[in-house]
């Protein structure tokens, strides 16, 4: 006898997500954070490993240009760096493509001066705890199961330079 060709399609109750043989990811991150000093385009990078359909761990790192002024003919900045490793708790159902998750690592803020384009300092002003709580959509494709898009959003509590709050909502692509 001969097998028959069989095609692969998606029934109600699978997503594309759950086609997904990968339980890596990797993903660019881009937007915006909101810090003491105001709002900053920021922009990272997101990875990890989902252990079973409801846990995964990762690593979140984030930078953002805070803020820039020229003194005296030369230029002054403050940059912002988050690295944290993350735990995501992935939601099923509904509300398929959701995660809720928690972040502990290091912010490290720099500042940095310059007289005509040469720098004449880049120092780290202080670094300390992050520590947060976020969610995050990724809407998967059928076509590309291993493929998402989409969003997330975090508070952060920063004690790089005395203790703040900050925050951010950032678009996603992983794979």
């Amino acid at each position: 006898t001969t097998a028959k060709p069989t095609t692969e399609t998606i029934t109600e109750t699978e997503s594309p997500k759950e086609m997904n043989p990968h339980k890596m990811y990797a993903g660019a991150l881009l937007g915006l954070g909101f810090y003491s000093t105001g709002a900053a385009f920021s922009f990272g990078l997101d990875g990890g490993y989902q252990l079973n359909p409801d846990w995964g761990l990762g690593l979140f790192f984030t930078y953002a240009g805070l803020s820039s002024a020229t003194v005296g003919g030369g230029t002054v900045s403050a940059s912002l760096m988050e690295i944290a490793g993350e735990a995501n708790y992935f939601l099923h159902g509904t509300w398929q493509g959701f995660h809720l998750g928690g972040k502990l690592g290091v912010a490290m803020a720099s500042v940095s001066s310059s007289v005509a384009g040469i720098t004449l300092n880049n120092v780290t002003a202080g670094s300390g705890l992050l520590l947060g709580a976020g969610g995050a959509y990724d809407h998967f494709f059928a076509a590309i199961p291993a493929f998402s898009f989409g969003g997330e959003g975090n508070v952060l509590l920063l004690t790089s330079v005395g203790t703040t709050i900050a925050a951010d909502v950032l678009l996603d692509a992983k794979y």
